[in-house]
């Protein structure tokens, strides 16, 4: 029988000597970059506000096989109701989720969910989201035996999802799986974009550049948001303009974050924050010129 062996972090300057262990197995297991250390880690330091962390590591020998960033919080209108819950996703528009290897699926999240169980003061734990990439039928074993073991009530609600596209090898793969319609479509406008004098994409990926830049991105996504009357995703989210300004410095060091800028006669007029993690691409939030003579290209 495999000999796990499960370590609780409960201080944030004590995942940073996981991140490379964690990152590996964030890309093994092809979760999204909310997942990541660098995410966790400048969460906390924004976000965490005092709230006691509980970190779960499960190990199979040396290697690193679970983790589950959780925290303790009081809800208010229960008298001090005290829940054990996924860190890393209030405050954000994105979700975290626990990660685990494939093939210690029921093994691994056994260990996460009895540390969780033992901890001191706990009422009660809420250990999602859970991937879909996760085996349902672990899952619910789960579920079942906790219930069954510790005598207390354990559900598994089913809500939300994530949409993922998956792409074809290539970018003219991608031109022939839109049909003639389409690909008319994308090449007239296209062909609009590079008429302006100037008219060029650059790929932002270094830290320094990344830093220099991400003001003016933000101060654009504003004005577009502003245009319709509403605030934009860093005025709807207290904190959201430091958090993302560490996060997006600190994942590109990694060579995880890009910032792709359109110009037009040499002023940006479009952007796009992404994070490459792996195979796959995850767009955060985009930025476009309130310009009503650009609105014909589609930026963005």
């Amino acid at each position: 029988m495999t000999d796990y062996t499960v370590e609780i972090i409960t201080e944030p300057l004590q995942l940073q000597p996981l991140a490379d262990q964690w990152r590996e197995l964030a890309v093994a297991v092809g979760a999204f970059p909310c997942s990541t250390p660098e995410w966790i880690m400048a969460w906390t330091r924004h976000y965490l506000d005092g709230r006691p962390l509980k970190v779960v590591i499960v190990r199979d020998g040396h290697e690193l096989v679970a983790v589950a960033p959780l925290m303790f919080t009081r809800l208010p209108w229960t008298g001090g109701f005290r829940l054990l819950r996924s860190c890393g996703s209030d405050s954000t528009i994105s979700r975290t989720e626990i990660l685990v290897r494939p093939g210690h699926e029921q093994s691994a999240l056994d260990a996460i969910v009895k540390a969780a169980m033992d901890a001191p003061g706990v009422d009660t734990v809420a250990l999602g989201p859970m991937s879909g990439r996760l085996n349902q039928e672990d899952v619910g074993v789960l579920i079942e035996s906790v219930s069954a073991t510790t005598g207390l009530t354990a559900r598994c609600l089913r809500f939300g999802f994530a949409t993922v596209t998956s792409l074809p090898d290539s970018f003219d793969d991608f031109l022939n799986n839109l049909g003639r319609s389409g690909r008319k479509s994308y090449r007239r406008r296209l062909k609009r974009f590079l008429e302006y004098e100037g008219a060029h994409i650059t790929h932002i990926t270094a830290p320094e550049e990344i830093a220099s830049e991400f003001d003016t991105f933000i101060a654009m996504h504003t004005r577009q948001w502003n245009a319709e009357g509403r605030l934009g995703h860093f005025g709807d989210w207290t904190g959201a303009v430091e958090f993302h300004r560490e996060l997006a410095v600190s994942m590109a060091a990694k060579g995880k974050c890009c910032l792709l800028r359109l110009e037009c006669g040499g002023v940006p007029v479009a952007y796009q924050y992404a994070f490459i993690f792996g195979t796959k691409g995850t767009t955060v939030l985009i930025a476009r010129d309130d310009d009503p003579d650009l609105r014909k290209l589609s930026l963005g």
